[in-house]
């Protein structure tokens, strides 16, 4: 009896230890939906696993409020962003409101902490929203400006990804079109991927791009300035929770080595191999990485 007692007490104080270890928590990256959101999560995931003992979980693209509220509510870690999509998008924060003399990065990083999230530094290049229309159209009128649509806008047709067309944020279609005062004949939301064909096939006269985007250049749009200034900021940046430090230790330092190294050449050069060329974007990210030895 007393040997069944005792193989009792062992055998607890084995299943006490074995519950008191630390389950090995996987840093969790959110991927994004296009090119750009694919080369910079594989970037952060490789580095991540070649400088640390860190392991890394991509999670496939979700909505953009649930990936905030994902990493806000700490379920998950870190995604790219934008430090105008935080402010305007997430944060629903409208640029009137950013203090003078505070840029938009400072301004959406300031407020974003007070909910659990921070950026990262700058990764050195701007992504911004920009109003594209084809080459035709766009050399028909002479066309270099947004402004220079009002007069056309009742016969134009313009076509973007739902995400433009709902009501969370204040960069969307309708406080766009009120500001320039466009009134366009018809505004159509649809799939992000099908917004370039319906281009090429003049389904569509205008559309909203990003500026970095590689599909800009194989489909020869011309991007009109913004020359009334509705579009803020929107320069790239890892979006982590705050407290992602306490968890994973150097971290931060680990993705800093990318801070500043990107410009809008490079950055398009690298997303036309994803978007044109059909590229891995884990094999762009890797390339890219050990041309600036950045990894071995």
């Amino acid at each position: 009896m007393k040997k069944i007692l005792v193989m009792l007490v062992v055998l607890l104080g084995m299943m006490s230890a074995c519950s008191s270890q630390p389950t090995e928590r996987k840093l969790i990256i959110i991927d994004g939906d296009f090119a750009e959101m694919n080369l910079f999560t594989q970037m952060a995931k490789i580095l991540v696993e070649e400088k640390t003992d860190y392991k890394v979980t991509v999670q496939p693209s979700m909505a953009t409020t649930l990936a905030y509220d994902q990493i806000r509510t700490g379920k998950m870690d870190l995604r790219l962003s934008y430090d105008g999509t935080l402010m305007a998008t997430l944060l629903k924060l409208d640029l009137s409101t950013k203090p003078e003399g505070m840029s938009v990065y400072e301004y959406a990083n300031q407020e974003g902490k007070k909910k659990g999230v921070e950026l990262l530094g700058k990764l050195g290049f701007q992504n911004t929203y920009a109003v594209a229309v084809n080459k035709t159209l766009a050399d028909q009128y002479q066309l270099t400006k947004v402004s220079q649509l009002i007069p056309l806008a009742k016969n134009l047709i313009f076509g973007a990804e739902h995400q433009f067309f709902d009501e969370e944020g204040t960069v969307r279609y309708k406080p766009f079109t009120r500001f320039y005062g466009l009134n366009f004949k018809d505004g159509i939301s649809m799939d992000l991927n099908l917004k370039y064909a319906a281009m090429a096939s003049n389904n569509i006269d205008v559309t909203l791009v990003y500026g970095t985007d590689g599909l800009n250049l194989k489909y020869k749009l011309v991007v009109l300035e913004d020359d009334l200034g509705f579009f803020p900021e929107y320069y790239g940046a890892y979006l982590i929770r705050s407290d992602l430090e306490h968890d994973f230790p150097g971290i931060k330092e680990v993705l800093s080595v990318l801070e500043g190294t990107f410009t809008l050449e490079s950055t398009l050069a690298l997303n036309y191999k994803i978007d044109v060329e059909n590229q891995d974007p884990e094999k762009v990210a890797r390339d890219y990485l050990k041309s600036k030895n950045l990894i071995d």
